[in-house]
């Protein structure tokens, strides 16, 4: 991934290896581990928790990402008409959110609809759980935010729409994890 820390220049190190949701190399080598991790336990079921994107409280975060070559190529494929992802770095530029705010509002439905394509792949895609263990349970997980407009916010900061994620990959369980700031 590429972060809001790495688009000013400098390297996060926060302990945390972040990889792109939208990146194939990364899909196809998580369907391998996730299918290699379930057929070598001989487990009834595997949950994929927190699939979230960095990072709350929002684009002020410094995990806020992700602007890396596979992102900015799926959003030009979302939304051809837009030369560019959104500038989160620099408040007066025309890409600003606060600028551009159609462009930020796109930017959010393509996180939100990278997650939801990123986990329907790994369960229903070619090579995905569903195909490689059959009889095996899944399970998803999405955030819960209890405070006020709590659900716009978890779309908005993770790209998370539970809802959406629940009617796409239609786990077997689906389950509402407790956000941190609660």
């Amino acid at each position: 991934m590429v972060t809001r820390t790495e688009l000013e220049g400098k390297a996060l190190n926060d302990g945390y290896q972040r990889l792109c949701l939208n990146h194939e190399g990364y899909r196809s080598w998580k369907k391998q581990d996730l299918a290699r991790a379930a057929r070598a336990g001989t487990f009834d079921g595997i949950e994929i928790a927190e699939p979230h994107w960095p990072e709350y409280p929002g684009p002020a975060s410094p995990a806020f990402g992700c602007f890396c070559d596979a992102c900015r190529q799926a959003f030009r494929r979302m939304f051809p008409g837009e030369p560019a992802l959104p500038d989160i770095v620099h408040n007066d530029s025309p890409l600003s959110p606060g600028r551009n705010p159609t462009l930020w509002e796109k930017y959010l439905r393509f996180r939100q609809a990278s997650l939801t394509a990123f986990l329907d792949d790994l369960v229903n895609g070619a090579g995905g759980l569903r195909q490689t263990c059959p009889g095996v349970q899944v399970g998803t997980w999405t955030l819960a935010l209890a405070e006020q407009d709590g659900v716009r916010r978890v779309r908005a900061d993770s790209g998370e729409d539970a809802g959406e994620v629940a009617a796409t990959v239609r786990p077997d369980l689906h389950c509402l994890q407790t956000h941190w700031p609660d």
